[in-house]
């Protein structure tokens, strides 16, 4: 797997903090995960970069539309991401799975808003 550079990464993180709500992150999350794709250099793993990045972007539209972020999802990526870098394909799927899990639940908090 190809890794994520650094400067994307800060570059990243410095959107995401700026961008105004709901735009907050919403691109940069969708890069964050078609990078992630793409880095794998697994062609079924890259087509489906599309709907992964419609999925990314409606959720966070659904997650945001009535309150901004209930937590900073930044260090959820970063922990993918260091993983990754360290080449340490467990605690990549485990960081990957703790990202899944709490947007979910951050969509289950905006369905009972």
């Amino acid at each position: 797997m190809r890794p994520i550079s650094r400067a994307w990464l800060t570059r990243w993180r410095s959107c995401a903090a700026t961008a105004s709500p709901p735009r907050r992150g919403r691109g940069t999350d969708r890069e964050f995960h078609a990078a992630l794709l793409h880095a794998t250099r697994n062609d079924a793993l890259i087509a489906l970069s599309a709907s992964v990045g419609a999925a990314v972007c409606w959720t966070n539209l659904f997650k945001q539309r009535s309150r901004g972020l209930s937590r900073d999802p930044v260090p959820d990526h970063l922990r993918v991401h260091e993983a990754i870098a360290a080449g340490d394909p467990e605690a990549a799927a485990a960081a990957m799975r703790m990202l899944v899990d709490l947007a979910l639940k951050d969509i289950r908090v905006a369905i009972s808003d």
